[in-house]
């Protein structure tokens, strides 16, 4: 079980995170927190769920959840009213997860474009944004599900060749309450980088992290359209950048994206 306490000593930020919801079980915890944005303390609320049984990456996939042994977890960020960036969100939420498993584990993570953690070239975990808009205030979901000790005969089938965990990247358990805790912390300090500083620090350190791709083939899929090209780099907002012909770029904010190998 989650422990409260561990987590507690080790959280700095006062800007997310300060309030902790602990279930052991919920559908999804995207879902919990969007039906609570009412509430007058939701940007300060986490919630965490041991098991998730509608659990869902980007464009509704299924996100593996087994019981206590991972992450799974959700928050909401008041944002600027004119803020939609996904992408942007998703991509400055992903730094502070790879800084915060960089941080309780010698692994070294990678980021794959807008929303995967990578280690030992697998997935390892997966970020979704979600621009909500209430009578309260515009906000963006922020959820992470993270393999933190999954072993790998525990994987389905179908994703064991594909998907990592940190113990297996690693080879040891980690601290679930320290990297929650780090990654609230982290995830402050690029928040107020990007909304002080502007997306230029932000987008400086995903390239850092970021498997290259710059260059590759891609086709991104945007309510049922789809755009295909290369990838000339993201723009100063964060946008992806596709060269769809010779000299002709379109800028895309989100959608399904698909790089060629």
């Amino acid at each position: 079980m989650f422990n409260k306490t561990i987590y507690e000593k080790l959280l700095v930020s006062r800007r997310f995170g300060e309030k902790l919801v602990l279930l052991d079980k919920t559908g999804s915890t995207n879902s919990w927190i969007a039906g609570r944005l009412d509430d007058l303390d939701i940007d300060k609320l986490t919630v965490v769920a041991e098991t998730q049984t509608e659990g869902r990456g980007r464009f509704g996939r299924r996100w593996f959840s087994p019981p206590g042994v991972n992450l799974a977890f959700s928050l909401a960020w008041r944002a600027p009213e004119t803020f939609k960036l996904l992408n942007l969100v998703t991509m400055t939420a992903g730094i502070a997860l790879a800084e915060a498993v960089a941080d309780v584990t010698e692994a070294e993570p990678k980021l794959k474009y807008p929303n995967d953690l990578i280690l030992a070239g697998k997935k390892a975990g997966g970020i979704l944004s979600e621009f909500k808009k209430t009578g309260t205030g515009s906000y963006i979901v922020i959820g992470a599900g993270v393999n933190v000790n999954t072993e790998q005969d525990s994987f389905p089938d179908e994703i064991r060749d594909t998907a990592t965990s940190i113990l297996l990247a690693c080879g040891k358990t980690v601290c679930r309450e320290a990297l929650l805790a780090i990654f609230m912390n982290m995830l402050e300090k690029w928040i107020s980088t990007l909304t002080t500083r502007g997306a230029g620090p932000v987008l400086e350190r995903f390239y850092q992290f970021s498997i290259p791709f710059v260059g590759r083939g891609v086709t991104v899929t945007i309510e049922g359209e789809t755009v295909k090209g290369s990838v000339a780099g993201l723009s100063d907002i964060g946008e992806l950048m596709i060269e769809t012909s010779p000299g002709v770029i379109k800028k895309i904010n989100s959608g399904e994206t698909v790089f060629e190998r």
